[in-house]
């Protein structure tokens, strides 16, 4: 396999779940990683479990961002299975062009966790991947975290679009999509 890319998937998750929340990328563009070490941090409605390299290699491209929904199967990073040189430039070029998206993800995941934590503040990370039904949020909650949003992020966004979301990171999709102008 020297001098050859290959697309690493997202794993299936067990028990009829299909897809899970990106909370982390650990290895990034560049980064030579082994069979076994941690490449991603994912959580299911169930639980938090990390991504391990399947093999040896350099990480040359991210295939989604953090607080993307991801699906099993699909392509979630790529990996050379020889030296660094093979790196892409255009893969770094373009993950740092997704710095700044990465950057306002961070926002997004921050405003809503102050929010989660003003009802109860042992919410960590994880429970942004949660049902908004099981956080005990109300409907005023989400009028406020939306608002927070909006100024926080510069953006306008439509409440009536934000108020039948029913997992919080619906709300980070959206805001994501109005910050950069799609």
């Amino acid at each position: 396999m020297s001098g050859s890319f290959e697309d690493m998937r997202v794993p299936g998750f067990g028990h009829s779940l299909d897809e899970a929340l990106l909370v982390e990328w650990v290895a990034g563009v560049g980064d030579r990683v082994q069979r076994g070490d941690v490449v991603a941090v994912v959580e299911t409605d169930k639980a938090s479990t990390e991504i391990v390299a399947e093999r040896d290699g350099w990480v040359t491209e991210h295939s989604a961002t953090v607080g993307t929904i991801l699906k099993s199967g699909e392509a979630l990073y790529r990996l050379a299975a020889d030296q660094p040189c093979h790196v892409s430039q255009t893969a770094v070029q373009a993950d740092e062009r997704r710095t700044p998206m990465s950057d306002m993800e961070e926002r997004i995941n921050d405003v809503m966790l102050a929010k989660l934590r003003e009802r109860e503040p042992s919410f960590g990370p994880q429970d942004l991947a949660r049902p908004v039904s099981e956080l005990d949020l109300d409907s005023l909650d989400l009028v406020e975290l939306h608002q927070q949003l909006e100024r926080e992020l510069h953006v306008k966004g439509d409440l009536r679009e934000t108020a039948a979301f029913p997992f919080l990171s619906d709300f980070s999709t959206y805001f994501m999509k109005l910050a950069s102008g799609e």
